[in-house]
Formats: structure tokens, sequence, C-alpha cells
């Protein structure tokens, strides 16, 4: 299995950066996991988009999936004809058609997209088994879990969490969210800091960790020493463009 990552940024993207994006390889599988703004830039990068098989949202909020609307728009006027199953989160069409409802067009995605919500548990998703459990945040939010040939476990954005130290157990690859620079005090908690995630990482068994979904304007030196501290297998901050073997 192989892990690409095309977007790194939490919340705005920094100078030729973008949001939440990552695309994963396994045998003749495309997945693409959430498509936050920028994303699609960088996803034809590495593949065709039709070779995109399929895309699957975390949550639904802006930098997880906003550029679906300009990959509708390829999809409809670009060279090869081709449609792409999507895979929401409970809820996420109604929110995804929102976006969009000033064309008055309801068909606007689903013209191009085979649209379904997943549930909570564990579903069959081109040839990978996926695990899919609810994590803290403010808006419903789902990590998730892939095994193939390999094991992967992507947080989604979240504050710490039981559910996904338990559901990371034994991966080989923990890719989390990591956008706090110092512990939250106070209010619900929906993201993590580096040392938060280090110590998830280290519950779970997992054997690497690989941190995103980070400020490109904020110091995260000492969080990094932290987390390379409390867990102890490879850590690493994960780098625009560059792939990742699971």
């Amino acid at each position: 299995m192989k892990l690409t990552i095309l977007g790194t940024a939490g919340a705005y993207p920094g100078p030729g950066g973008a949001c939440a994006g990552y695309l994963v390889e396994s045998g003749d599988s495309r997945i693409l996991l959430d498509c936050g703004t920028g994303v699609l830039a960088n996803l034809q990068k590495h593949i065709p988009v039709y070779q995109l098989s399929h895309i699957i949202i975390s949550h639904m909020h802006a930098d997880h999936f906003f550029d679906l609307v300009p990959l509708r728009y390829l999809l409809a006027f670009g060279p090869r004809s081709h449609r792409v199953a999507l895979h929401l989160p409970p809820g996420g069409a109604e929110t995804l058609l929102s976006v969009v409802s000033f064309l008055r067009d309801p068909a606007f995605f689903t013209s191009f997209f085979d649209v379904s919500e997943y549930r909570p548990g564990a579903t069959d998703i081109s040839g990978l088994r996926f695990e899919f459990a609810p994590v803290p945040h403010y808006v419903p939010s789902y990590a998730m879990s892939i095994n193939g040939d390999g094991r992967l476990t992507y947080s989604s954005d979240c504050g710490p969490s039981d559910v996904l130290a338990s559901l990371a157990a034994g991966s080989a690859l923990l890719l989390t969210e990591a956008l706090l620079t110092y512990p939250a005090e106070h209010g619900p908690r929906g993201h993590l800091t580096m040392g938060e995630a280090a110590e998830i990482a280290a519950r779970a068994g997992a054997s690497r960790l690989l941190l995103s979904h980070v400020y490109h304007d904020r110091d995260y030196t000492a969080q990094l020493a932290l987390a390379r501290k409390t867990f102890p297998g490879p850590v690493e901050v994960a780098e625009l463009n560059k792939s990742y073997t699971v």
C-alpha cells in the first residue's frame, strides 16, 4: 500500500500548499482520502484523474471537501469521461449539496459522482477493508483504518480519543492530525497536539507516526520534539507530494 500526501494544511493552505488530501494506492485501487482546498492540483501530479476510483470524506468541514467542486467540473469538462464513487459521512450528502445551492441543480454532484454515505463499522471499498469510527470534533468526524497489503489508520480531525487509539491498534502507519501548538485548556476538544498524537500512537502500538494537518505559519518545534520523545517509533511531519510505503 502506498500513501501520497496531497495536502497537509489545516483550515487554510500556505503558498503553494493544500489542505487535507491523501492518495492511497493498492493494486489497482486509487482512493482519495479527503479533498480539501488545493488537493485537486496536486492529485494530477501523481495520477490521471480517470484512474481515481473512490473518494472518502472524513467529515464535512471545508478544508476536507471543498475541492470536490472543481473536481466535479473536471469530470464534466475534462478530456475523458469518468465517474467516481464518493463516500460521505452520515448527513454529508445534504451538506455537500447545500454548498452549491445557489446553482439550483440538485444533480450537480450526482451527475458525475456515485454518492453514498458510510456508517460506523467495517465495509469493503475497492478491495480494501475499511473500518470507520466516530472521533471527537466540532462536527461528526470519522477516523478510518484501511487494511490491505498493509494497515493504515487515518485520524480525520479529532481531539484526544480512546476510540482512535483502539482503531489504530497494530497499524503499520498512523496518519494523524496535529493542528495545535499547545493543548487546549477550555471547551470541547476537536484537535490534537503532536505530543498528544504521539501518546495515541504509543498506546495503539503503531509502527510509525506521520503528523499532518498543521498550519504553515506556526512553530511546532517543541511539540515535534515532545512527540519524538513520547513515541518510540519513527515520527515524521507529512511532506507535501511525498509518498510513503505502508
